[in-house]
């Protein structure tokens, strides 16, 4: 961590944005939730904080940071800090128009509409991984928490065909509606179960397009390895399960990531704070630059 900065990701090395080929951001806002559990604001600072306390360890007079598999002599990160929900669109926009993967820890899902407005107005045709508990596709109480599919559907660009929902298991209605006639495909805890991860992961690269953005709702993971979540679902993913498909599905990102809704209130020693950390983590070390030709 570069002396008199700002909390950041230790394994945000980068000594700037532009010699970076990922900048990650935090958007402390939960002005987009409903969620009882308040706190999500909190977010981006409990997520360094875990990865400063438990991904570094001070050798000599520096810090060592334990990489993922992926992120060893691979990462080339460079941690921004917050920004305002406002400047959100934007902050993607240049990012991607520079040819940076971009990475957000938030913060309230509401958020990730704000990324994918700034990229959508840069990018030709793009399709989305919405790893959630919720399908977020409510269209009938405005735009919030909980419209975020169904607000991105209405993006110029987006190709909902080839865009994919994963581990949704509180489903309303009209969720299921709109998800149906989006054409959107859906791929249930029952089916995870069933096939298990890796098939899962294989099957949501085969349907993704070449330009692609992960976006991931610390409630898609079982309360009992993310009790810090605003809205927990029990039956969810496994720490392994989603740490797995930030590596292997996070190969066919080149536009950028989120990892939403970390609530540091109801957090159990840090460890939701963590996971988000490493997920962080595992989705740079997988993402490729735009420029970068191959898998």
């Amino acid at each position: 961590m570069a002396k008199g900065r700002k909390l950041v990701f230790p394994w945000c090395t980068s000594p700037g944005e532009k010699d970076a080929d990922t900048v990650v951001f935090g958007v402390a806002s939960e002005r987009g939730s409903r969620a009882p559990r308040r706190g999500s604001s909190g977010g981006p600072a409990a997520a360094r904080a875990a990865s400063v306390k438990f991904d570094a360890v001070k050798r000599g007079n520096g810090l060592s940071v334990m990489y993922s598999r992926l992120g060893l002599g691979a990462l080339n990160c460079y941690d921004a800090g917050n920004i305002s929900k406002a400047r959100t669109a934007g902050f993607a926009r240049r990012q991607v128009l520079d040819k940076r993967v971009v990475g957000c820890i938030g913060g309230d899902h509401s958020i990730t509409y704000d990324i994918l407005k700034g990229i959508d107005s840069c990018v030709d045709s793009w399709s989305f991984v919405y790893i959630d508990a919720h399908p977020d596709s409510i269209g009938s109480a405005g735009r919030y928490y909980g419209s975020v599919v169904h607000d991105v559907l209405a993006l110029e660009n987006v190709e909902p065909s080839s865009s994919l929902i994963i581990g949704a298991r509180a489903i309303e209605r009209e969720e299921k509606a709109v998800v149906e006639e989006a054409g959107i495909k859906f791929v249930g805890m029952d089916r995870i179960i069933e096939e298990g991860i890796v098939a899962v992961s294989k099957y949501a690269r085969s349907i993704i397009t070449d330009n692609v953005y992960v976006s991931i709702d610390l409630d898609s993971v079982d309360p009992a390895f993310a009790p810090g979540v605003g809205t927990p679902v029990p039956g969810g993913l496994a720490a392994r399960e989603i740490l797995y498909i930030a590596s292997t599905i996070g190969k066919s990102v080149n536009l950028g990531f989120d990892v939403m809704e970390l609530n540091p209130r109801y957090d159990s020693g840090g460890i939701t704070a963590h996971l988000a950390s490493l997920i962080m983590m595992n989705m740079a070390g997988a993402a490729r630059k735009r420029r970068q030709p191959g898998p």
